[in-house]
């Protein structure tokens, strides 16, 4: 990400720190008073921000992912270094290695051997602290933004000119990535334009450019409306291929995918975010960015009204993160908004809450939003008028406006929607009128043919039918014009009759059928869900319980249909499963009884019969056993073909699927246990076998993630416990290997009465005493 410069033989303590580069002796008294101006600007705007932002502080962890190899000798010192209490030779041994470990993305390692500082130490120290800052400025955002700016001036009076500018390119990176918009933003891309035009001849040529790259981007996240904001994108993405910086790349994707967005072109969006994705697969520096990623792709999908895929998404990025992160918030603001179109609006308000209760900056426009409009979107959806009235008006008033801010415009869109449900029309016109006269047709497309369709709806509720004509001709003018792929309508209901009653075959081809959601439970008259708790949706509704519990031999048909659905199953089978005992007049009687019972329940054309074979009817109905099993399938083939990225997506997405075991509802029958103990051993081995994948291509976060959940499928595996502290170690919790020792020998102990295998116990000594792991200690681990 960054080219540091420094020696190997510098100096590491801060009383006698020296910089990267020292200053040159060419610099005139000009240039000279200048800079003594330029500090004594930053020094008070560090002061400035100090008082802003101490209050905002946060202890909050994460461990990132690497892929630098570190032998064990430099590990070996310097953990030996600090057993002694020998800082001194720790952070020298440390720093000899801090600028390779930066540049490979190596943030767990770095942020790990910082903290076995004592934090005295780290405060006093300038390198540490600009090192931990760097690698952890993504996770302590408001304490990394203090800590950076106060440190850029100290950097600057020795002449290290270098780490200045690294500095800074981290300072506005890390407002980028936290999407904070507003007068901090502007004041951080003001301050690095002081410092390039100061100290440009000082400065490296890449980091110059990486700076100016950095400043147009946050200039643009500022002023999106200006003519240059697709080339500003494409600027930035050219700089960032030339210098081969990956995270800059990523951001220039990530600014063409918001101007994808704010123009409606969904699947536009959709390919800058494979093209981001692909980096992210790329290398293991990039990984810091991906819950970035999942963000924006759970986004695109709400866009697109595809709740069921945002979500899904949105747990990809939740899996990987740290629970501590201040960005877990902002994946639970995607969540929010999955949630609201998925009609989950307990876990809504649970959502509301927690980013309320835990949001560093609670003046922040981000938590302003949550506080008015999180709750105005909640009421409406929920029914609620007197509750949007009430926070309609509380957001009207001045002190609120900031919840204005965020999502600008959609919030204004939603606001208005919402004002519509109550009948508030003044409000809508009052609120609509003037965004039209704000946003241009050519870069706001989106929301300019959100407002037609809504202001159309106000006239044709009001009876003024040419009126609203006249708005929807405009909607749909816009939409094929400009490629619009959908509106920004929250509710589902409304943004259907718009498309269907109002809207042109593009928008009703868009509208109607990208909901993936509504894909699952539309397009199949039934689906179920038979990993875990049986849930059966018909027509999109969840049946409630009753219907099918306690009703005879229902639900042991039903159980029977899922697990025969490939080839079905005769009836004299079903007799002898369900009715042993009975004779064949009685036996038929039960069967024709309960298909009834069932027929009736989820729908007569759900079972088909062709004589003595009783089937579920093919593409009648959605099963998420398929589906995993599909995945498993999809995800070997590809695997054999090479492709390990694509394979590992696909087991990814099956063990999303595999909430629980099969139909857990049903513990006793024989043949629902056969088919239980069947897919339980195909979770298990994908998840074991992924695991060694992931070791192998150095993700060891999605390692650890399945190694948990491998763990929690065989309680008695050691092959399982022995990967998890591979990949525990790996991705930056050593400490846990102990724990999970602990954990397997009294689960052995209690049950069987013998203790873990020598080979594992050697393998948790060899992790506890500081052993980095390699390949060979994985590779040949197989499932007994």
């Amino acid at each position: 990400m960054f080219n540091c410069q420094a020696k190997n033989d510098l100096s590491i303590l801060s009383d006698n720190y020296k910089p990267i580069k020292a200053l040159g002796e060419k610099n005139t008294v000009g240039k000279n008073i200048n800079k003594r101006y330029y500090l004594k600007l930053i020094f008070i705007k560090s002061i400035k921000y100090f008082l802003r932002s101490s209050s905002q502080a946060c202890n909050l962890t994460i461990r990132t992912k690497s892929l630098i190899n570190i032998s064990n000798g430099y590990m070996l010192v310097f953990e030996e270094a600090i057993k002694k209490q020998d800082y001194k030779s720790a952070e020298k041994q440390f720093l000899k290695k801090a600028d390779e470990l930066v540049s490979q993305g190596a943030y767990d390692i770095i942020r790990n051997q910082i903290e076995a500082f004592p934090e005295s130490i780290r405060e006093k120290s300038i390198l540490l602290t600009f090192y931990y800052s760097v690698a952890t400025h993504l996770i302590f955002p408001f304490e990394t933004r203090r800590k950076l700016s106060d440190l850029v001036p100290k950097f600057i009076e020795p002449g290290d000119i270098e780490r200045a500018a690294i500095a800074y390119i981290t300072l506005l990176m890390n407002y980028l990535y936290y999407d904070d918009k507003g007068e901090e933003l502007l004041d951080q891309v003001e301050s690095a334009r002081l410092f390039v035009e100061t100290y440009q001849n000082e400065i490296s040529s890449d980091h110059i450019k990486l700076l100016k790259m950095w400043m147009k981007l946050g200039r643009w996240w500022e002023f999106l409306e200006r003519e240059e904001a697709f080339e500003i994108g494409l600027e930035a993405e050219e700089i960032a291929l030339t210098l081969g910086d990956d995270a800059a790349l990523i951001f220039s994707r990530i600014a063409l995918t918001h101007l994808n967005w704010e123009r409606g072109r969904f699947r536009n969006a959709m390919v800058q975010l494979e093209k981001i994705e692909r980096l992210l697969i790329k290398s293991e520096a990039n990984r810091q960015c991906e819950p970035l990623f999942h963000y924006a792709r759970a986004l695109t999908h709400i866009y697109m009204h595809s709740y069921d895929k945002a979500e899904k998404e949105v747990g990809r990025g939740l899996e990987i993160i740290d629970n501590s992160s201040v960005f877990q918030l902002h994946l639970l603001e995607m969540l929010f908004y999955c949630h609201l179109g998925l009609k989950k609006f307990k876990s809504c308000e649970q959502i509301i809450e927690n980013v309320l209760k835990n949001y560093p900056d609670k003046s922040s426009p981000f938590c302003q939003f949550f506080l008015f409009v999180g709750q105005i979107l909640l009421a409406y959806r929920s029914g609620d008028k007197d509750k949007v009235r009430y926070y309609c008006d509380k957001l009207k008033q001045k002190e609120n406006i900031r919840g204005f801010f965020y999502e600008y415009p959609l919030t204004y869109l939603h606001y208005a929607e919402a004002s519509i449900f109550i009948e508030d029309y003044e409000t809508v016109f009052n609120t609509l009128d003037p965004l039209l006269g704000e946003l241009s047709e050519d870069k706001f497309s989106h929301a300019v043919a959100t407002c037609h369709a809504l202001l159309g709806v106000v006239h044709f509720q009001q009876n003024e039918k040419e009126k609203a004509q006249a708005y929807f001709d405009e909607m749909n003018r816009i939409v094929s014009e400009k490629g619009v792929e959908s509106l920004e309508i929250v509710h589902r209901e409304l943004l259907v009759e718009v498309s269907t009653r109002f809207g042109n075959e593009a928008l009703q081809r868009f509208t109607i059928s990208d909901d993936s959601a509504e894909k699952t439970f539309e397009t199949y008259p039934v689906a179920i869900n038979s990993l875990g708790q049986l849930e059966i949706f018909v027509e999109g509704k969840n049946l409630p319980d009753e219907k099918y519990y306690h009703q005879g031999k229902v639900l042991n048909l039903l159980s029977l249909l899922i697990v025969n659905r490939k080839k079905g199953i005769p009836r004299e089978v079903i007799f002898d499963l369900l009715w042993e005992g009975h004779d064949l007049k009685s036996a038929r009687n039960n069967l024709n009884v309960n298909l009834s019972k069932l027929r009736k329940i989820i729908g007569q054309d759900f079972i088909s019969s062709d004589g003595a074979i009783i089937r579920l009817t093919e593409g009648k109905y959605w099963l998420d056993v398929d589906e995993f099993e599909n995945n498993l399938r999809m995800g070997k083939k590809i695997l054999r073909d090479g492709d390990i990225g694509r394979a590992l997506t696909h087991f990814k997405n099956a063990a999303e699927l595999y909430k629980g075991k099969f139909m857990t509802n049903d513990p006793y029958t024989d043949f629902v246990i056969a088919e239980r103990e069947a897919l339980s051993n195909k979770y298990f081995d994908m998840l074991f076998n992924s695991i060694k994948l992931y070791l192998d291509q150095g993700d060891y976060f999605h390692a650890l993630a399945f190694g948990k959940k491998l763990i929690q499928t065989d309680l008695y595996s050691e092959p399982a416990y022995r990967l998890l502290m591979i990949a525990s170690t790996l991705s930056g919790n050593r400490s846990d290997v102990p724990i999970l020792m602990k954990k397997l020998t009294e689960i052995l102990t209690q049950e069987f009465d013998i203790e873990p295998d020598d080979s594992t116990k050697v393998l948790a000594e060899k992790l506890v005493d500081g052993t980095v792991p390699i390949r060979s200690m994985w590779e040949n681990e197989q499932r007994i």
